[in-house]
C-alpha cells in the first residue's frame, strides 16, 4: 500500500571524501551543513538525512561512491559527518558526476522502498574540493554520455 508523502522532507548530503576536503569540513561542517540541517529539520514535518561520500576512481581510490543508510536522527547524521574518513584523490579523477548521480538515484529510490509517493521535499548539497573527471559518469543507469 502506497502513502502519500505527508510533507515529508529527505536530505541528502554528499561529500568528498578525499584529503583535498578534509582540511576545510570542519569548517563547513560547523559553519554550513550543521546550521542549515537544524534549519531544515526545525519544522513539523518529518525529515530524513541520508550521507554519500565520494573519492576517485579505480585504480586511484577504494570506492567510487559509499551510501550510508538514512537516520531521522540529526545527531547520529552530525557523528557521521564529524567520523568521515577522508583519504585519497587527487585533482581529476574523482568521482563528483558519480556522486551526483547516484544521489539522485538514491533519492528516488527511497520512495520506492517505503512506498511513499507525493508531497516529499528532497535536497541534495554537494561538499566537495574537486573538479568533475574528464571521463564520462560511470554510475550504473546515468547512461555512458556523461551527467
Amino acid at each position: 500500500r502506497m502513502q502519500i508523502g505527508a510533507g515529508k522532507r529527505r536530505v541528502c548530503v554528499t561529500v568528498d571524501a578525499t584529503v583535498y576536503m578534509e582540511p576545510h569540513f570542519a569548517n563547513i561542517q560547523k559553519s554550513f551543513i550543521m546550521p542549515l540541517l537544524k534549519d531544515l529539520g526545525s519544522t513539523t514535518k518529518p525529515v530524513e538525512f541520508q550521507l554519500l561520500l565520494f573519492r576517485e576512481h579505480p585504480p586511484y581510490g577504494d570506492f567510487l561512491v559509499r551510501a550510508f543508510p538514512s537516520t531521522s536522527k540529526l545527531a547520529d547524521f552530525e557523528t557521521w559527518l564529524t567520523d568521515i574518513p577522508f583519504a585519497g584523490g587527487s585533482s581529476r579523477h574523482n568521482a563528483v558526476t558519480e556522486a551526483l548521480c547516484a544521489s539522485i538515484q538514491l533519492m528516488d529510490s527511497a520512495d520506492v522502498a517505503t512506498g511513499v509517493v507525493g508531497a516529499v521535499e528532497k535536497f541534495c548539497f554537494l561538499v566537495t574540493a574537486s573538479a568533475p573527471s574528464e571521463t564520462s559518469c560511470r554510475q550504473f543507469g546515468c547512461g555512458g554520455g556523461g551527467f
